[in-house]
């Protein structure tokens, strides 16, 4: 008999640490297919993107099909005619080279990039509506971004929602712990405070 585990799910409340006990102990009933399967499946507001899209907001680039770095100045101009957010962030955004962009306001350019070059509509619209009603200059950010995500503005299934699903820490878990099983007694390893990079690439057919 093969006992395969297809679908699960913590309480809220428990503490981290158990968590991973608990989770350590299905492993062994979780095919890696599943693994990522169960995690691709639940709604974007039950996945840590609204953490990590705060703390890596300045470490997200997105790529275009020839692999140019894809900003808001660089964006179609046919995008602004249904986003008043691109318009007013490609008119009044003039940040000095290099510079660190408050967070709030790079979460926002991030989402508004992939709503645009996914020709995602609807969830342009919700930026433009919702976006600032739950987060703003000052206040956790992370927080913020939860509301905004849990808030029903735009559809679970939308183009962007599937990439953002894919920025979080959970979604490397299977990998992470395959290379760590593979490794670690033999080669301790740690990772780098503020080394983690994410770079989406927008294919005309893909996104990596």
């Amino acid at each position: 008999m093969q006992i395969n585990i297809t679908e699960f799910e913590f309480d809220p409340k428990m503490k981290s640490a158990t968590k991973r006990e608990l989770r350590g102990l299905l492993d062994p009933f979780i095919s890696q297919a599943n693994a990522y399967r169960l995690l691709w499946s639940r709604n974007l507001s039950r996945l840590p993107v609204h953490k990590d899209l705060a703390r890596l907001s300045n470490n997200i680039e997105i790529l275009d099909e020839d692999g140019l770095t894809v900003s808001l100045m660089t964006l179609p101009t046919c995008h602004s005619q249904y986003s008043l957010t691109f318009r007013a962030f490609s008119q009044i955004y003039k940040e000095p080279e290099n510079s660190e962009v408050p967070g709030h306001q790079s979460a926002r350019e991030i989402l508004t990039i992939l709503a645009s070059k996914l020709k995602d509509k609807p969830m342009i619209e919700a930026i433009d509506s919702k976006f600032s009603e739950f987060v703003k200059p000052n206040g956790d950010l992370s927080e913020q971004l939860l509301q905004f995500f849990g808030s029903g503005a735009f559809e679970e299934g939308s183009p962007t929602v599937k990439v953002l699903k894919c920025i979080n820490q959970e979604i490397v878990y299977p990998a992470v712990m395959v290379l760590r099983n593979l490794m670690y007694e033999k080669f301790p390893y740690k990772d780098v405070k503020g080394g983690w990079r994410v770079v989406i690439s927008l294919g005309e057919k893909t996104v990596r």
